[in-house]
């Protein structure tokens, strides 16, 4: 993944692993934690920095409300297609209030 997008391997496994903490998965799902992190930034407006800042806001969250890891990078790609967070700080806010994600 970090040849493909250009990004710094350190970097790269690092918000990896926080994405697969973040959802709960078990060491064995890297990949699928890789891939999905690969198509979003290749589909979208999302790049490392707005994954790794929206993760840490939204996954835990997601992982409570029943929402796959791909479905909640799907979710944060249309925020970035649509500049809803410039800088990430805010996709929570963005995710709750849109009502991708219902916490009620």
């Amino acid at each position: 993944m970090a040849l493909a997008t250009g990004e710094d391997l350190a970097k790269s496994a690092e918000v990896a692993g926080g994405a697969l903490r973040g959802f709960g998965l078990d060491s064995s799902e890297m990949e699928r934690v890789v891939n999905t992190m690969a198509a979003g930034f290749s589909m979208s407006a999302l790049d490392l920095d707005k994954f790794q800042l929206g993760m840490g806001k939204v996954s835990a969250v997601a992982k409570n409300a029943g929402i796959s890891i791909e479905s909640t990078t799907a979710m944060l790609g249309v925020l970035a297609n649509n500049k809803t967070y410039a800088t990430g700080s805010r996709s929570s806010w963005a995710l709750g209030s849109s009502g991708f994600i219902s916490t009620g």
